[in-house]
């Protein structure tokens, strides 16, 4: 048996750890359904997600100043009537990524801005936040010809607080 360490755990550490995870996000869950304050528009994802733009396979997109663009043709027209109004096309180009790093704080402050959405003191709005940006770039990056995911260790400055870049 090989020696387990933080990057390799033994399988059955895995299995501890995946069956706590599991376990501590289904109270929370069932928690957030019984005893929430928050609005009840907040569970229904469809709805909170409904307005996006579908994410198209094999987008025209270009990259000018560090950034992708897709582009595309709006048409625009009547309906069958009798009504004889030409079609409307208009070419648009549509920014799908920025060319700077997104700055996100997490903080031990005691400011409880957010706090009473959550009727306990443990909040977990950061790890859903950092969740949903995962799963929403992973699709990106999936639709992307050539595109990949990449963390890197660069900070930028915010308050008094400056990082490596």
């Amino acid at each position: 048996m090989k020696p387990e360490d933080a990057v390799r755990p033994s399988p059955e550490k895995s299995r501890t750890v995946y069956e706590q995870g599991f376990c501590i996000w289904t109270r929370l869950y069932t928690r957030a359904k019984q005893q929430s304050s928050l609005p009840r528009i907040c569970f229904h994802l469809q709805a909170a997600v409904q307005k996006l733009p579908p994410l198209l396979h094999d987008l025209d997109l270009k990259c000018e100043y560090s950034c992708l663009y897709a582009t595309g043709t709006s048409i625009w027209g009547t309906s069958r009537g009798q009504c004889k109004i030409p079609l409307v096309e208009k070419r648009l180009e549509l920014p799908v990524s920025i060319n700077h790093l997104t700055q996100l704080a997490l903080s031990e402050s005691l400011e409880l801005i957010y706090q009473k959405w959550f009727n306990h003191e443990d909040n977990h709005l950061s790890v859903l936040i950092l969740a949903w940006s995962y799963i929403f770039s992973v699709c990106w990056v999936q639709l992307m010809p050539g595109a990949e995911l990449t963390y890197t260790e660069k900070h930028v400055e915010y308050g008094n607080n400056k990082g490596d870049e």
